[in-house]
């Protein structure tokens, strides 16, 4: 499930690069973004540091109800689709 909801976070926030650690034990939500190649630009920096606040906003409660191993949801419970996970990136913005 957390996957989903990082896959569908990256397509609300494209500028923002959302991932799991691969650490098992401690497993934890990277957000990043890349302005390799940008120009210097405040602009841009301040609008980089914007989208990766406004994803943290966006995702927390979710990620943090699917990250609670007490939650007993029968729905959370059913692990999702594989195809599920290919979502197609939402255009309407």
């Amino acid at each position: 499930w957390l996957r989903l909801v990082l896959a569908d976070g990256q397509s609300i926030w494209r500028m923002v690069r959302l991932a799991l650690t691969s650490e098992t034990d401690n497993a934890a939500v990277l957000a990043s973004i890349d302005l390799t190649g940008a120009p210097p630009c405040e602009e841009l920096f301040l609008a980089s540091l914007d989208a990766i606040k406004q994803a943290v906003i966006g995702l927390a409660e979710t990620v943090e109800l699917l990250a609670d191993d007490s939650s007993e949801s029968e729905l959370l419970a059913t692990p999702p689709s594989r195809n599920s996970e290919k979502t197609k990136p939402n255009t309407e913005h």
